[in-house]
C-alpha cells in the first residue's frame, strides 16, 4: 500500500460522502498533526440505534496512519493497537458519519455470535484464568442494566439486552470448552464401554446357540 493513511471499514459499514470529503481534506493536509482520526459512527443493531443500546458508540477510530498501528491476534472485535497519543476526535454528527448496519435479523446475529465466539475461544490467552472470561459476562449485565439502562427502550431494549448478554454467555462457553471440556474423550469412552457390553451379549448368544 502506497498511501500513508488507512481507512478501516467492515462489510457492515457505509461511508457517508460528506465524511469521505472531510477525511480526504484532513489526510491530504501535510500540516495535520494527528495520527488517528475518530469519526462519527452510527451503529445499528437489529435495525435499532440509540444511546441506550449496549452497542452504542458515537465515535470510532476508523482512520489512522500505517506506521503507528500494530495488528493484534487475540481479539476479534478490536484488531488494532495504536502506538500514539495524537488522536483527533471529530464533532459527532449525523450529517457526516459511518453507518454500521449489522445483525439485520436474529438469525444473522446468532450465526455471527457462533463464528466470533468460536474464534474467541481459540484466541483467549491460555495464561489467563477462566474468571477473566466470566467477568466479561457480568460486565455485560452491568452495562445493559446500570450503565446504559437499555430496558428504558421498552421491548426493543429488552431484545437488545438479551442479544448483547447472549454473546458474552456463549463466549464464555467456548472459552471453557477450549480449556476444560473433555466431552469427546468422555463420549468415546462411554461408547466403547457400551459396545463392549453389546459384544459380551453377542458372544453369550453365540455360545448359547452352539449348545
Amino acid at each position: 500500500m502506497s498511501s500513508e493513511w488507512i481507512l478501516w471499514l467492515t462489510a457492515s459499514d457505509i461511508l457517508h460522502p460528506n465524511l469521505a470529503a472531510q477525511i480526504r481534506k484532513m489526510t491530504k493536509d501535510p500540516e495535520f498533526p494527528y495520527d488517528v482520526i475518530h469519526v462519527p459512527y452510527r451503529r445499528y443493531v437489529l435495525g435499532l440505534e440509540s444511546r441506550r443500546s449496549p452497542w452504542y458508540s458515537d465515535l470510532h477510530p476508523a482512520v489512522f496512519r500505517k506506521r503507528i498501528v500494530k495488528i493484534r491476534h487475540d481479539n476479534v472485535h478490536e484488531p488494532f493497537i495504536f502506538n500514539t497519543t495524537r488522536h483527533y476526535k471529530m464533532p459527532n454528527s449525523s450529517e457526516y458519519c459511518i453507518y454500521h448496519l449489522t445483525h439485520e435479523t436474529a438469525d444473522s446475529m446468532m450465526e455471527r455470535h457462533f463464528r466470533y465466539c468460536r474464534a474467541e475461544g481459540r484466541l483467549f490467552p491460555h495464561d489467563l484464568p477462566l474468571h477473566r472470561a466470566i467477568k466479561n459476562f457480568f460486565s455485560s449485565v452491568y452495562r445493559v442494566i446500570f450503565k446504559r439502562k437499555t430496558f428504558l427502550m421498552g421491548w426493543d431494549g429488552i431484545a437488545l439486552s438479551l442479544a448483547y448478554i447472549s454473546y458474552w454467555m456463549l463466549r464464555f462457553v467456548y472459552i471453557w470448552e477450549s480449556r476444560q471440556s473433555k466431552a469427546p474423550e468422555t463420549y468415546a469412552r462411554i461408547r466403547q464401554e457400551i459396545m463392549q457390553e453389546w459384544d459380551k451379549i453377542s458372544l453369550s448368544s453365540e455360545e448359547f446357540n452352539d449348545r
